[in-house]
């Protein structure tokens, strides 16, 4: 979300340098002191991170040694950080300037005339990492961490210089190195000085070795790359991996034999771009690794955070001494690429022009979105924005799953494996299956909200893939789930025949992943009940897994959660027409509106509710918070209190911005909070359903507690970290200000005043 915005502000108004507020990372000219590759660039996550909660554009600036946009580029589709040449001497003359972290964020908070325009230079021991971290959402291990952002980030980001990237693939076919066919190793063997004994050379040499042969055992390439400050080391590995029968290749240059450091080489100002193209280049081939085994300094780190397994990476080499590792055997043939040719087309083209966006293709930059998983990827593989399932028109297939382009190739041979068995299933021979059901009993005391239920899907369903179960879902408590939802037309049929439901046990369910899991895996178990209460919702497992399995795309879960969710689920008739209906009169466009929740009465919902001023200053931080996210609306605000519903459009008026609400509606039932459950009608818990549906339309939120707020985010499919947390009781400080939040101005946005385009669901499964 910030990257759009980043865009819409640059391409609004040729005024913007002048006009908007800005954060630029920055090395001039006359700097003294900018560090090395990693000091600059390692900052990435949290400086995007402050600029997005600063409403701020980030720009970047090289002065010295030589113009970042001679080694790197903004690629076609990612985010133009260049500041205009005609602006330049106007940005650079004017603003604050901060290099310590509790400075910069100090001033890019700042409204005042005199901080419009932010530089600073950062280097910290972690890079912002803490920060960065720190404001993840609470509870939610579905967010990247700071060293999981920084790959995809960069990809965002940067693509090599045409030169850069020339020389890039001419080491790579020279040596014979394929992208994730082979293991690093970085020895930074002049640290802070500019000789060092050849006997500790050696050892710290053949030492990066051995650990990167460790590394070689988990991935199963027998191949090393080394890259080293020092042309020694570089010889001395190249021997050793002869004298143990290792393939060890480098970048040996005769003509320059080391990688001028950025901030340290001499008469930095008479040499030409091209001497520090080196910097640059192994930082490239150190992340198209499986795996980098680092030493002393950032630089190493940093490769293994761009490279194609993060949590792969290993240090060999710390300022307080080496971890000794011995080599280990060889565990695969070694294979001869040479033949095997690379060529620049591995990398997404620069941007020719200030400015130059595709949006659409932010879907194929990095990371998950393409088979090479670092910082190269092939430019012509992308994985556009999904549309699945489309409503108007029944599936081309009997198959729905299979018109997904997001859902992992295991997932979707298991809902076809799923239909097999289903088709094969009877009251006879029920006892040849096994079976996974995801249920709530009459008699539990505790089954949780829609969200507690629902939301552990994809983690459930690879589970029962794993373990070649059915995957079924039952509820009694407080009506049945097909009572809401329903299977859609040729997707999956969860629905449980009576002669299973009829054999389930109250007390026989399991709750927690490690319970579960040695269970689901006893294929003498007939039949495993999952009543499944974790705060992760089974997210971490499921991610975890497919780090290990899913290639070449490593789709995560939030990434299938909402195709998976559409290839089981779509509301019963009257469900979606409410959805709809509300859509026409509220004025609202899906994908066209943030939304704000608010659980007013968390934790007291049997006890009548809280004062009405506490819910008056709830609701209003509430809108604060999402303004900063979308000045002008229009905002969707949804809550379990009739009262905060009422104050939000009426504060929408005071601040002329459109807020919508369902205010005629009753509060909406939490499913496992009704005493009197037994006599209510189906129709009386439908609002759960469709504040749910509605609140998945928006893009950006603002959210308390509970877990209802972002699984409505996570059924978009889209934004994901475009959210602000708004303080209320429970919430904990350190995630949300509890001074709260401050208005945000924007030109008012118009609601809609045309008809959806109906239907938005399929039909469900007849039967």
């Amino acid at each position: 979300e910030y990257f759009r915005w980043h865009k819409e502000i640059r391409l609004s108004s040729p005024q913007w340098p002048r006009e908007q507020r800005l954060l630029v990372l920055e090395c001039h000219e006359q700097s003294t002191k900018c560090g090395g590759t990693a000091d600059r660039l390692s900052a990435m996550p949290f400086l995007v991170r402050v600029a997005a909660q600063s409403q701020r554009l980030l720009l970047l600036y090289w002065g010295r040694p030589a113009r970042l946009e001679e080694f790197l580029l903004p690629p076609v589709g990612g985010m133009d950080w260049r500041i205009p040449p005609g602006d330049a001497s106007y940005i650079l003359a004017n603003g604050q300037f901060a290099t310590k972290q509790e400075d910069i964020l100090r001033l890019a908070q700042s409204h005042k005339p005199t901080t419009r325009i932010v530089h600073c230079r950062f280097q910290s021991h972690d890079h912002g990492a803490d920060y960065y971290n720190s404001h993840l959402q609470q509870g939610e291990s579905e967010e990247p961490s700071c060293a999981q952002v920084t790959q995809p980030l960069w990809n965002v980001l940067f693509t090599p210089s045409p030169p850069v990237a020339q020389r890039i693939v001419d080491s790579m076919n020279q040596a014979g190195l394929q992208p994730d066919r082979y293991v690093a190793a970085h020895l930074r063997a002049l640290y802070a000085v500019d000789t060092r004994e050849p006997e500790l050379v050696q050892y710290w040499t053949e030492n990066a070795i051995n650990c990167a042969s460790q590394l070689s055992t988990t991935t199963g390439t027998n191949t090393i790359f080394m890259a080293a400050d020092n042309l020694a080391a570089s010889i001395l590995a190249e021997r050793y991996g002869a004298s143990v029968h290792r393939s060890v290749v480098t970048r040996r240059n005769a003509q320059q034999p080391e990688p001028l450091h950025l901030d340290k080489a001499s008469n930095w100002q008479s040499r030409p771009a091209s001497d520090y193209y080196d910097a640059f280049v192994d930082l490239y081939l150190l992340a198209q690794s499986q795996c980098v085994t680092y030493g002393m300094g950032g630089y190493g780190k940093f490769a293994s955070y761009l490279s194609f397994n993060v949590s792969c990476g290993m240090q060999h080499h710390a300022a307080v001494g080496i971890t000794p590792c011995t080599l280990a055997p060889q565990s695969v043939v070694p294979q001869d690429t040479r033949g095997n040719h690379v060529d620049t087309t591995i990398f997404l083209p620069p941007m020719k022009t200030i400015n130059e966006l595709q949006p659409r293709s932010l879907h194929g930059i990095g990371g998950k979105d393409s088979p090479q998983g670092s910082a190269i990827h092939h430019a012509s593989v992308t994985l556009p924005e999904s549309t699945f399932p489309d409503t108007h028109r029944l599936p081309s297939s009997d198959f729905l799953w299979s018109e997904s382009k997001l859902l992992p190739n295991w997932m979707k041979d298991y809902f076809l494996w799923h239909k097999e068995q289903r088709q094969k299933l009877n009251s006879q021979n029920w006892r040849e299956f096994n079976f996974l059901v995801m249920e709530c009993l009459q008699a539990a005391s505790h089954c949780g909200g829609t969200a507690d239920r629902l939301r552990p899907v994809p983690f459930v369903v690879r589970l029962a893939a794993e373990t070649n179960r059915i995957l079924l879902i039952h509820w009694e408590k407080p009506q049945p789930l097909e009572s809401f939802l329903l299977p859609p037309v040729t997707g999956v049929d969860w629905r449980t025949p009576s002669y299973i439901a009829q054999r389930l046990k109250p007390k026989e369910f399991y709750g927690a992943v490690n319970k579960i899991l040695p269970v689901v895996r006893d294929s003498s178990r007939t039949i495993v009940q999952s009543r499944l209460q974790v705060h992760d919702h089974g997210s971490s497992y499921y991610n975890e897994q497919a780090a290990l399995h899913d290639k070449p795309f490593n789709t995560t879960f939030r990434d299938v959660y909402r195709d998976c969710w559409y290839s089981l689920f779509t509301p019963i008739p009257a469900i979606a027409k409410i959805i709809e209906d509300e859509l026409e009169e509220l004025q609202l466009q899906p994908g066209n509106f943030a939304f704000a929740h608010l659980r007013a009465n968390y934790g007291i919902e049997k006890r009548g509710g809280r004062g009405s001023e506490l819910v008056t200053n709830w609701t209003r931080n509430a809108l604060n918070c999402l303004s900063s996210l979308r000045p002008g609306g229009p905002f969707l605000f949804a809550s379990d209190s009739a009262l905060a519903r009422r104050v939000a459009v009426e504060y929408g008026k005071e601040k002329s911005t459109p807020v919508i609400s369902r205010i005629d509606a009753p509060e909406p039932l939490h499913l496992d909070l009704v005493d009197d459950w037994a006599s209510r009608k189906a129709s009386d818990f439908y609002d759960v359903f469709v504040d749910l549906y509605l609140m998945s339309m928006g893009r950006c939120m603002s959210y308390n507690v509970g877990g209802f707020a972002k699984w409505a985010q996570l059924l978009s499919g889209k934004n994901f970290t475009c959210n602000v947390r708004h303080w209320t009781k429970g919430v904990d400080k350190k995630s949300a200000n509890k001074a709260g939040c401050s208005w945000t101005d924007g030109i008012p946005a118009a609601l809609a005043d045309t008809k959806i385009d109906r239907p938005l669901f399929l039909p469900p499964m007849d039967g």
